[in-house]
């Protein structure tokens, strides 16, 4: 007799590396954030659209942005601002998009690069946005 299981294949690459316990809760917290900060920009984000010009046949015209989406995306300028180009690379296809870290890297050398890059981005948006050692804060004396 089989027993069928589902698996949840859409995952998200962050829960994986949290339930592995790779990443911690203040990690998660910054990932879940920076997730909803990508999502409200439409994904892979507003691009950018001249107004000016004339729509295309068949292109339509396109909606303005919201007042979250502008929100968001001038999150997402400071998380870029505070990363670097490869750091927010790696944290818009990880916890952006939803890449597996082994869909962007060949080699375990490239893997544990990459790991280390969005752990490292990880922290420094849990510090930025606050979440860092929550709940085991070391008091000062």
């Amino acid at each position: 007799m089989k027993i069928q299981a589902q698996m949840n294949i859409r995952e998200s690459a962050i829960v994986t590396l949290a339930a592995r316990k790779q990443i911690n809760e203040a990690q998660l917290a910054a990932a879940t954030r920076f997730r909803a900060l990508y999502e409200a920009m439409g994904g892979a984000g507003a691009g950018s659209f001249d107004y000016s010009r004339e729509p295309v046949d068949g292109g339509g015209s396109r909606e303005p942005l919201t007042e979250q989406q502008i929100r968001a995306g001038q999150e997402l300028k400071r998380c870029r601002e505070i990363l670097g180009i490869r750091a927010y690379d790696i944290m818009s296809k990880v916890a952006g998009q939803d890449y597996a870290i082994g869909e962007l890297a060949k080699s375990h050398r490239e893997r544990t690069t990459i790991a280390d890059y969005l752990k490292d981005g990880l922290d420094e948006m849990a510090r930025n946005w606050g979440y860092e050692n929550r709940g085991d804060r070391r008091r000062s004396a």
